[in-house]
């Protein structure tokens, strides 16, 4: 069995969204002959970090610490966690050492990772896998620098392989870097949920940020469109991590007379299964930006696990092909004022469903391809064309 490093700085116990990937990549790259080994932080950065208690059993895993800094012009060219470099990198060296690594693999952002992922390309010779899970100087909602492009190109020249997540960040950096060996793998779910929704109340859920511009106005005022006998039935349950914005999605909701119920800080990913069992329908917000969007929010995989209906105000892009493709979804440009109309009626036509009972989850075969489970095989087979002639 070949063995993988797998340096992620997001890894349990951290819970944010971005140790959902690499975290079932790990679970799952040992039934297709690669055993993990984890590189990640010994004592995670507050500012940027929730923390869990559950870490997996099985996995082999080194940590390392950090120096932490301030917003200082240093971090400020690449991000927060600078200080990790060194010492992911002396750890680096000796696990591949010990445990007789084949491969590197690299999860980012942060940035850093990469970094310091490809200073271990060139000290060993390994071959270097990049996963982007957001592009890098292809990120719209990033300041980009010099020393941004810089670096990217200095951990690209170093890459074996660099995987996307979406279709629209691949098509980017080809446009960038014609030479380089590119594939979209995207993200996914861990399973399918297929339940009916709660049948006392008819629930509409969001689970994300609402940093960028993001905002329900254009669902509230479609609530607010409703016939009073259905919007009183209606309660949309939000789940954010950030506290800041509470007090802007309270006045919103009560400018338009929503009953609102905000779940801060979800730490308990069995309130947020809950919720995707009980909801009727999902909420489904993009940034609003002059730049390309290219994210597809993780989120969007798991509403499509549950078959049920998705009211999505985002922009163009690859989003826009995955949500067609693969679920019941209503979708208005976030630029169309008048775009709510589609929600009213929408919301309208599965409320009469849900009320007599009638509101079945319908999940498409095609989903599947999204279970994490099978977006490995995807990895694998890239690992396998990688290590075949070492």
């Amino acid at each position: 069995m070949k063995k993988i490093l797998m340096i992620a700085y997001y890894y349990p116990p951290i819970i944010n969204v971005g140790v959902n990937r690499t975290l079932n990549f790990s679970i799952n790259l040992e039934k297709l002959g690669y055993e993990p080994v984890i590189l990640t932080i010994k004592d995670p950065d507050s500012r940027l970090c929730q923390l869990g208690k559950k870490i997996p059993k099985n996995i082999k895993i080194y940590r390392t610490k950090s120096l932490k800094f301030k917003y200082t012009l240093i971090n400020k060219q690449i991000d927060m966690l600078v200080g990790w470099i060194p010492f992911a990198v002396k750890k680096g060296l000796e696990i591949i050492k010990n445990e007789k690594i084949d491969l590197i693999y690299v999860s980012c952002p942060p940035w850093s990772s990469s970094i310091a992922a490809a200073i271990l390309k060139k000290l060993t010779g390994k071959p270097l896998i990049v996963d982007f899970r957001d592009g890098w100087t292809t990120n719209p909602y990033k300041d980009v620098t010099i020393f941004d492009k810089i670096l990217e190109k200095f951990v690209l020249r170093n890459a074996d392989l660099v995987i996307t997540t979406t279709k629209d960040t691949e098509e980017q950096y080809r446009e960038k870097f014609p030479n380089l060996k590119l594939r979209t793998i995207y993200n996914g779910t861990d399973k399918l949920r297929k339940s009916d929704p709660d049948k006392k109340e008819f629930i509409i859920s969001y689970f994300g940020t609402y940093a960028y511009g993001r905002t329900p106005v254009n669902l509230f005022k479609a609530i607010k469109a409703l016939d009073k006998k259905i919007k009183k039935r209606i309660r949309f349950v939000s789940f954010s991590y950030e506290d800041s914005y509470s007090r802007f999605i309270k006045k919103l909701a009560k400018k338009y007379d929503v009953d609102i119920t905000l779940i801060n800080n979800p730490s308990n990913r069995g309130e947020i299964e809950k919720y995707l069992k009980k909801s009727s329908m999902f909420l489904l917000l993009q940034a609003r930006t002059n730049k390309r969007e290219n994210a597809i929010p993780y989120k969007t995989y798991e509403y499509l696990s549950t078959g049920k209906p998705i009211l999505a105000d985002i922009p163009k892009g690859d989003i826009i092909k995955i949500l067609n493709e693969n679920g019941k979804t209503h979708i208005i440009s976030n630029n169309d004022s008048e775009g709510y109309k589609i929600f009213t009626k929408a919301i309208e036509e599965t409320y009469k469903k849900w009320k007599k009972e009638k509101l079945k989850p319908k999940i498409k075969k095609s989903v599947k391809k999204f279970l994490f489970e099978n977006l490995t095989k995807e990895l694998a087979e890239e690992l396998d064309s990688l290590t075949k002639y070492s």
